[in-house]
């Protein structure tokens, strides 16, 4: 009878191992900082449609913080489609303190009708530009996650 117990106990633990989805780490394992694929695979894994786009009329004043080149996307959602949103990936967490900095600077100066959302965690900060939008929530708990 403890023979079948235990037949039976290993065949469901090897049921439910079977199951379960292991989430993929977005994370290099050597430095412990995330990757812009890792940052749009998370996004994109909870929903978003992102499309990397290459704005018109030149750079933006924003494309650059702290020596890195953001890299722009339009989020495509069933409400609102080209929106900008701007991922940084800087080098190191500090890197990134300072990327905000230069952001906040740069905001200090321009006339911005709507004041961009800035979500960070890590090593990666996500700003986005335009009107509030429902996937706002998504991105947030997104990149809070990484």
């Amino acid at each position: 009878m403890k023979f079948r117990m235990i037949i039976f106990i290993l065949a469901i633990v090897t049921v439910l191992t079977g199951c379960t989805n292991e989430v993929e780490s977005k994370v290099t394992p050597d430095t412990g900082t995330v990757t812009l694929d890792g940052v749009t695979q998370a996004l994109e894994d909870q929903g978003l449609k992102l499309q990397q786009i290459h704005p018109k009329g030149g750079t933006s004043p924003f494309e650059k913080l702290n020596d890195v080149t953001a890299v722009t996307f339009a989020v495509d959602s069933s409400l609102v489609s080209n929106v900008n949103v701007y991922i940084y990936v800087f080098n190191s967490e500090e890197a990134r303190i300072e990327g905000h900095k230069d952001l906040d600077e740069l905001l200090a100066v321009a006339k911005i009708l709507i004041e961009p959302r800035v979500y960070e965690n890590r090593n990666v900060m996500v700003v986005h530009f335009g009107e509030k939008a429902d996937y706002e929530a998504i991105i947030e708990s997104t990149i809070k996650s990484l």
